[in-house]
């Protein structure tokens, strides 16, 4: 089932080449439309509306039996014909959404959260998880070979400070909490859990700062574990999971130190003078201990447009997280993706110029065309009853995901993280998300698939027939056209140039062209919009009953199935009944 928009886009394409089809804002001017006519004035020196004409006219014979062309100014517009609507709203009911894209062979890898296994997951982690899941889900649906990862930091200072933090709330006489320790609650429990493990510890006289890490790992990975369950419990499952102790033991770290030295994009520095580097990793490290004591190994990340060049190890001889995570990704570019994308905190804007420059310099030394992006997930308020809930780590007053998630249910938190576009600061009201009513969007959404589905089965039980309408009069004609805008919103909650790559597999021509970012809340818009649209046609229209009401059960089937393929790409149950 491909529907009209993707009927309309393969023969616009195929007869005037390069375009980009958008839905109308007004119905006035028809179903769909197209400024090409815009972008060849230029070239043609004619005006837009004499291209547009002349078009027209190519198109009108072409098109016949599907679409009306019509011109407005200097835009092309296509307004579908009742046949045609009737035969595409046929398809839908009895074939539904599943086999609209096909595979196209191309993977992408989406790193998402990926928190410090230090503590509970938080807000911030909630929309990173509600917006990085539903990406993978729809990357799945356009055909692509998508795969989610979470990059676990279970090594460094700060899992030092974990262990060192579990053994002073086991041994404060023994034990001091260090000055970046962990002092949550959560964290006391857990403690009574590792007491067994660090009886052993206290025998030694001298304990070092590797078996307290080691310590502080194992605890780290048991929190992990507990992060993991309140994923799952939202509705978030991972491929893969790559930990950085694992990828600090591997070869990677040498590799890339390799790659750069040869590329003179690293250079040890006191601060006033360059001076090159030695040639393996290895001899950065004599004996166990770093040679080169009071200079730091630069990376020259301001050739890449960053504002200055960055520390990969430190002038003590400590590796950054920078340089470990630029190891990760030669570790994901080796991997053979055709798109990366990260998903980052609202606090990590500063990191992206860097990693960015590490990973444009692997590209080119690999000779890879994989695309990398980078998405911000913005800032999260929480407000109830109108007031904005402030959350501090010291005070002991913070939201997790799991508190959320108990509060107002899985379904309405990934919701509505994904009202706004996810670089946006989002403001998360927990008074409505409880409230069962029309300002709810998520409710009100379900409800619409839930009153379709009592529809249905008083249907079923009275042996009322449900077919396909013969005409679409009145609200049914907006109700089927807003179905058929479906593809088209999935399509434009990704990049340019993935969008392109879905219509080379359906065997499209393409336009060679990229921008654009990922933005699912477009289709959470168009759910809104299509719940909204058959209320109201509900409230106006009798189905049960009418004249009409077998056709009117099968749009309303229609519906249904849309809305249950646009809730399963969001990671949000379509219930068949409202509690």
């Amino acid at each position: 089932m491909r529907g009209a928009y993707l009927e309309l886009e393969s023969i616009l394409r195929g007869v005037l080449g390069s375009l980009e089809v958008e839905r109308t804002q007004n119905p006035k001017f028809g179903d769909f439309t197209t400024n090409l006519p815009f972008r060849l004035a230029r070239e043609r020196r004619l005006s837009p509306f004499s291209i547009a004409q002349e078009l027209a006219a190519k198109l009108t014979e072409v098109l016949r039996g599907k679409f009306k062309v019509e011109v407005a100014g200097g835009y092309l517009n296509f307004r579908l014909e009742n046949d045609a609507l009737v035969r595409y709203t046929s398809d839908l009911i009895t074939e539904g959404w599943k086999d609209t894209f096909p595979r196209n062979g191309q993977k992408v890898l989406v790193e998402f959260i990926s928190a410090n296994p230090t503590g509970p997951l938080n807000v911030a982690n909630a929309r990173a998880g509600a917006v990085g899941d539903s990406i993978v889900r729809i990357l799945k649906f356009l055909g692509y070979g998508a795969e989610s990862e979470y990059y676990v930091n279970d090594a460094g200072r700060q899992i030092f400070n974990l262990g060192l933090s579990v053994l002073h709330l086991l041994y404060p006489e023994r034990f001091p909490m260090p000055e970046d320790g962990y002092r949550g609650d959560y964290l006391k429990g857990l403690a009574k859990e590792f007491e067994g493990e660090a009886v052993p510890l206290l025998t030694k006289d001298n304990l070092n700062e590797i078996e307290i890490e080691e310590f502080g790992r194992k605890v780290a990975h048991r929190i992990l574990k507990a992060q993991m369950k309140s994923l799952k419990r939202y509705g978030v499952e991972y491929d893969n999971f790559i930990m950085e102790s694992e990828i600090r033991r591997s070869d990677y770290p040498r590799k890339l130190y390799s790659i750069l030295r040869e590329l003179d994009l690293i250079y040890l520095s006191d601060g006033d003078n360059e001076e090159t580097p030695p040639l393996e990793f290895s001899q950065l490290y004599k004996g166990g201990k770093y040679a080169f004591k009071g200079k730091a190994l630069l990376f020259r990340s301001s050739k890449f447009g960053d504002d200055k060049d960055r520390v990969m190890v430190r002038s003590s001889g400590e590796p950054t997280y920078f340089f470990w995570d630029a190891a990760y990704h030669l570790h994901k570019l080796e991997r053979s993706y055709s798109y990366l994308l990260d998903i980052f905190g609202p606090d990590h804007h500063g990191y992206i110029p860097r990693i960015r420059a590490v990973v444009e310099s692997l590209k080119g030394y690999l000779g890879t065309n994989t695309d990398y992006e980078v998405l911000i997930a913005g800032q999260v308020n929480l407000y109830e009853d109108g007031k904005r809930i402030r959350m501090s780590k010291r005070a002991g007053r913070i939201y997790t995901l799991d508190d959320l998630v108990e509060e107002v249910g899985k379904d309405a938190v990934r919701f509505f993280m994904l009202l706004r576009s996810p670089q946006t600061e989002l403001n998360f009201d927990l008074s409505l998300a409880r409230k069962a009513v029309k300002e709810n969007p998520v409710f009100y959404t379900q409800y619409a698939h839930a009153r379709i589905c009592s529809l249905l089965d008083y249907a079923k039980a009275n042996g009322v027939e449900v077919t396909s309408p013969k005409d679409l009069p009145g609200e049914e004609r907006h109700i089927a056209v807003l179905l058929q805008y479906f593809p088209y919103y999935v399509l434009k909650t990704v990049p340019l140039r993935l969008r392109e790559e879905v219509f080379q597999a359906m065997g499209m021509r393409t336009n060679d062209e990229k921008g654009g970012s990922f933005s699912p809340n477009l289709l959470v818009d168009y759910l809104i919009e299509l719940s909204h649209a058959y209320h109201r046609f509900y409230q106006n229209n009798r189905i049960v009953g009418s004249e009409r009401q077998s056709e009117r059960l099968g749009l309303s089937l229609a519906v249904q199935r849309t809305l249950k393929m646009g809730l399963d790409l969001i990671g949000v149950k379509a219930p068949k009944r409202m509690g």
